[in-house]
């Protein structure tokens, strides 16, 4: 069992669609077709219209990206030229809409960090790990084991004493999240149910060690071979894992309505709020930059 993560920045919202190395791919792509429109311009000495400067390519090609019309006669772009920007524009078509959609989900669902989910992202992570001293004989197994991912959890185990129940494990799982807790899985959704913390915690897909369904009899009873093939055909049947489920249907719920979907909020919208001034800004010293351009431009024509 381990603390959940804490959600993404809601405000950096406008981001997640694409992952990282996407953005980067897209910047690239960006300036490599800004770059090779005008020295392929250059190199089409058959073509009668005007050259065409990086900065107006990148003007032309970024605008795209962001569904920005454009005349392309303003830029001197010839007919293969036009060819050329239809290709870019299908491909910005392609990103615009998988930026919409996936936007959308990320608005509306809470996004959270990657999960440690497996042994080896345990043994792999930062956490530490801690259970109960009770005698078991999990501390020993762990620093013995062959597997190189239990044995990393085995040397990073801290143990605990009995005195305050399960206290100490709660406040360095939850309160600290320093510590991940080993535990059976029923046992751990019973802990996590006792204490309240099910809104705070998760319980890792693959397990440590399992916790294995057991009847207590009496030493020497002579149905124990009855009992244990009747119990084997209830787990085949699917019988034990309905009233497993029920069982724990209360935490199941409440697990459930964590990742739940919601409806947009202000706080959910700052992401896109802020890439809204950002772009308000950005056009702004844009447009006043091309101001005084056209104006030092026109003096100097009248000074000429």
């Amino acid at each position: 069992m381990a603390r959940l993560p804490k959600p993404l920045p809601k405000w950096k919202s406008f981001l997640y669609p694409y992952a990282r190395v996407t953005w980067i791919s897209i910047g690239v792509v960006t300036l490599l077709v800004s770059v090779m429109f005008p020295i392929l311009t250059r190199i089409d000495v058959g073509d009668d219209s005007s050259e065409l400067q990086f900065s107006k390519a990148l003007l032309l090609v970024a605008g795209a990206l962001v569904a920005q019309s454009m005349n392309l006669s303003t830029f001197g772009v010839g007919e293969w030229r036009r060819v050329w920007m239809a290709v870019w524009y299908m491909g910005c078509i392609v990103f615009i809409t998988g930026y919409n959609g996936n936007l959308i989900a990320f608005l509306t669902v809470p996004l959270y960090p990657v999960r440690i989910e497996t042994i080896k992202q345990l043994a792999e992570s930062p956490l530490r790990v801690t259970m109960m001293d009770y005698g078991e004989f999990v501390p020993e197994a762990l620093q013995a084991s062959t597997d190189n991912a239990l044995r990393r959890i085995g040397n990073k185990l801290d143990l605990f004493p009995q005195d305050h129940y399960y206290d100490p494990a709660m406040e360095m799982v939850v309160k600290n999240g320093t510590h991940a807790f080993i535990e059976a899985y029923s046992f751990l959704m019973g802990l996590r149910m006792k204490y309240g913390v099910s809104k705070e915690t998760y319980i890792l897909k693959e397990q440590v060690y399992s916790g294995y369904l057991i009847w207590f009899l009496p030493k020497y009873t002579p149905y124990t071979e009855t009992i244990s093939s009747t119990l084997q055909r209830l787990v085949e049947a699917g019988i034990v894992g309905k009233l497993y489920r029920n069982h724990f249907a209360k935490t199941d719920v409440i697990v459930q309505g964590i990742a739940s979907v919601s409806s947009l909020s202000l706080d959910e919208l700052q992401g896109a709020f802020l890439l809204l001034v950002l772009g308000l800004l950005s056009s702004s010293v844009l447009f006043l930059a091309e101001l005084g351009f056209v104006k030092l431009k026109t003096m100097k024509i009248k000074s000429n």
